[in-house]
């Protein structure tokens, strides 16, 4: 009991380490959409969410933001017609994808992979703007060919099936392309042919309107077109006229899409879902982004209700500015469904452990100062030369290693323990978002 009541207070004292590092600096902002949950557990689904943001409020120096605040801005800034866009959005895209070639080209694999991942993300990000889908399909095409070359393969076959969704009629050719680039391309490309296809049918108010898949015009409203399963960018616009557009995902044997209505509920839930390794570049990042910047959001607190065996809570942070994901925190309810505040409650704090005194996002807990660092510079640019040339200190010099080491003491001894109290939840570090 007494190990116990010392692992508790060990826990508490970095928990009140995090809030001190917050205090530091101005309020953050957090973005608390849905809590992405189970069909059968929807009716309770507002409930969850009040239950999260009274978790993450108890910090006053964290300022809320709610779907209510993303209505208020959907309200008040529509998006503005293709006339007023001129395009400049995609330069920066186009830029870094150029340079992510050439890399690859001169065998510097590892700095190819950093331009490619910033150039999908910021094509993703402006994909309303693309009527031709070459420049998100050459970054795929060359990402998938840059992980192939480094050895991972399961990242390797997701960019290439994103290649045949684009353009199902791609092949690639042997005199271009390296022969691990080609098997595993030809067999991203047999996966998805053999996948179940879908009868979609499209229409609009305005007949005749051009519909784009995936930046790729498919033909006009109405269209009837087979789809095999999987995520698809739609847009659908007519002349000058405000266009429409979605990220879709096709998975039963038809559908029907009404360009034009408002998205359904289950879908808006799934934007604020926790995302592990691939889905963190999924197309549906770019509405996310778009609510997230337009409410000035720092970051977007993503969570999972998950029914295994039990219950358990997965959260994760969003940092708007960046990009980045933090670490997946898991909290298992005991006691069903009513340890969910308690479960609410334990996710805030092990997220807000997650963030350095200035209100950054600190990807790996676990690891010294000098590879966090390596870590969070991946595809970004130097503020300024002291942030390059600043020396690392030994990983026994830091601050903060004495609390981590103690707190990861106190993580392994709650794995298998309760955290006290009735119906409460045990708290875990899972990695596995940032593969």
């Amino acid at each position: 009991m007494k190990t116990r009541r010392i692992m508790t207070s060990c826990l508490v004292a970095m928990t009140l380490m995090a809030n001190h590092a917050l205090s530091a600096s101005k309020p953050l902002r957090f973005l608390i959409g849905h809590v992405f949950v189970p069909p059968e557990d929807k009716d309770a689904q507002d409930a969850f969410r009040a239950s999260v943001e009274r978790a993450f409020s108890i910090d006053t120096r964290v300022k809320l933001l709610t779907v209510h605040d993303i209505t208020k801005w959907k309200t008040a800034n529509a998006p503005k017609a293709k006339s007023n866009s001129t395009g400049s959005e995609l330069v920066e895209a186009r830029r870094l994808l150029l340079e992510g070639k050439n890399l690859y080209q001169k065998i510097k694999y590892e700095e190819a992979l950093v331009r490619l991942l910033a150039a999908r993300r910021e094509l993703i990000l402006n994909l309303h703007l693309l009527r031709s889908n070459r420049d998100l399909l050459e970054a795929h095409l060359y990402l998938g060919m840059t992980f192939a070359v480094l050895g991972e393969s399961q990242k390797a076959s997701e960019e290439f099936k994103r290649v045949v969704y684009l353009d199902p009629k791609r092949e690639l050719s042997g005199k271009e392309y390296p022969p691990s680039a080609l098997k595993a391309f030809a067999k991203a490309r047999q996966d998805v042919m053999n996948a179940m296809e879908s009868k979609v049918e499209i229409i609009s108010e305005n007949q005749g309107s051009d519909v784009y898949l995936n930046g790729r015009l498919a033909g006009q409203t109405p269209l009837n077109i087979n789809l095999h399963v999987g995520e698809y960018f739609i847009l659908v616009e007519k002349g000058d006229q405000e266009p429409w557009y979605q990220t879709m995902a096709i998975q039963g044997p038809a559908d029907t899409i009404h360009a034009g209505e408002m998205k359904t509920e289950l879908a808006q839930d799934a934007l604020f879902r926790v995302r592990e390794a691939n889905d963190q570049a999924s197309e549906d990042l770019a509405e996310l982004f778009t609510y997230a910047n337009g409410v000035a959001a720092d970051f977007v607190v993503l969570a999972t209700l998950q029914k295994l065996e039990n219950y358990r809570l997965l959260g994760q942070l969003l940092e708007v500015k960046t990009g980045r994901f933090s670490n997946v925190s898991l909290a298992e309810l005991e006691g069903g469904l009513a340890g969910f505040d308690r479960a609410a409650s334990d996710t805030a704090k092990t997220l807000l452990s997650f963030l350095t005194k200035d209100g950054k996002l600190l990807l790996n807990p676990n690891l010294s100062d000098s590879e966090t660092s390596a870590n969070l510079s991946v595809g970004e640019k130097p503020t300024n030369q002291e942030q390059v040339m600043k020396p690392i200190k030994p990983w026994y010099k830091k601050w903060w290693i004495y609390p981590v080491i103690v707190g990861a003491g106190a993580a392994v001894y709650l794995g298998a323990t309760k955290l006290g109290g009735k119906g409460g939840s045990k708290v875990i570090f899972d990695n596995s978002g940032n593969n």
